[in-house]
């Protein structure tokens, strides 16, 4: 299982740079549920950071992306428990990061 860091993450949300997203979507693509990629969780953090700080995406669209990565059948996330109860807390209103 090939493990994701945020410099793939970032680019296949964000699709900013055009050769960098076509090389992030070429590899996650390429993934199936018999054969998953891996996230662990220092990267789904440095993510919401990213995608927060950066992009100043809405607590909606962090919503979308973290509940996306959570449900796709091609990905594991490491703790994924966890991370969807972090992702029900910051969807109820509270901040993940200060």
């Amino acid at each position: 299982m090939i493990g994701l860091d945020t410099n793939v993450l970032v680019p296949c949300f964000m699709q900013d740079d055009a050769k960098q997203s076509a090389k992030a979507n070429k590899l996650i693509e390429s993934w199936s549920a018999d054969a998953p990629g891996f996230i662990p969780l220092i990267a789904i953090v440095e993510l919401v950071w990213v995608l927060e700080s950066c992009f100043q995406l809405t607590r909606d669209q962090l919503v979308q992306a973290l509940d996306a990565l959570l449900h796709a059948k091609e990905l594991v996330v490491d703790r994924a428990d966890q991370v969807m109860k972090a992702l029900r807390v910051f969807n109820a209103g509270m901040r993940l990061i200060q």
